[in-house]
């Protein structure tokens, strides 16, 4: 499974860009930007009790505008990569997809076995928003979390560190990060049962590296990404 051109330093994406990277989502996006956004929602809105539609399309915005910005080296290095496995990056991500699905759906299913939960936290977050807000919802799950999520945790903790000669190192890296991040909200509001949904959210990170490797550039994981998604979204609309 390991690619051989992903073990070469990146002439593009260097320690400063990948921190830059992690620090835009982990900082800015979760603390900072929602911080500072809370300051014109009170002075337009002095009632508001959460943040308002209006509010969180600006935070993600930002977020994502920023995201591509800093990342623009790492996308074009990937390009490259794209445009000479053009195929192989567009059919990959189809034929990991269905074990990948299959394979969350197990771990799922065993973890609310074994917790007793019915579902993870930011499942339920996601389905109360898309009846707030069906279209907001939707850009959310398949534009800003597949590009966004992608370009941070294969990005900034994945290629820089497979660059660096290592390769378990990172998958395991970046598929903790994605999961912890997935049960984040509800870790800050003291409900660690979230926790046991961790190997489901690091599964699919795994999946995810898997993509990357077998297709050598970051396009390869962001389309999977958008796949899994998209179906999930599908399902959850027609069930």
């Amino acid at each position: 499974m390991r690619n051989p051109e992903l073990d070469l330093p990146s002439l593009r994406f260097g320690l400063g860009r990948a921190f830059l990277l992690a620090a835009n989502y982990f900082i800015g996006h979760q603390f900072v930007y929602p911080f500072l956004l809370s300051f014109v929602v009170l002075g337009l809105q002095p009632e508001a009790v959460e943040f308002p539609l209006w509010a969180l399309i600006v935070l993600h915005t930002v977020t994502f505008v920023t995201t591509i910005w800093i990342a623009l080296p790492l996308l074009k290095e990937s390009l490259v990569g794209l445009r000479h496995n053009f195929t192989k990056t567009l059919l990959t991500p189809w034929v990991i997809f269905p074990l990948m699905y299959l394979t969350s759906i197990a771990v799922a299913m065993l973890t609310m076995w074994a917790s007793g939960q019915a579902m993870p936290g930011n499942e339920n977050a996601i389905d109360q928003l898309f009846t707030e807000s069906p279209m907001f919802t939707l850009a959310l799950t398949i534009v800003f979390a597949p590009i966004v999520e992608e370009l941070v945790f294969r990005g900034a903790f994945y290629r820089y560190f497979r660059s660096k000669g290592y390769f378990w190192l990172p998958i395991l890296l970046s598929s903790l990060s994605f999961a912890l991040i997935h049960i984040s909200v509800a870790l800050t509001m003291g409900n660690y049962a979230e926790l046991w949904f961790i190997p489901l959210y690091g599964t699919l990170g795994v999946f995810l590296c898997v993509a990357y490797e077998k297709t050598g550039n970051l396009y390869g994981a962001i389309l999977l990404h958008f796949i899994y998604n998209s179906v999930s979204m599908i399902l959850a609309m027609l069930a």
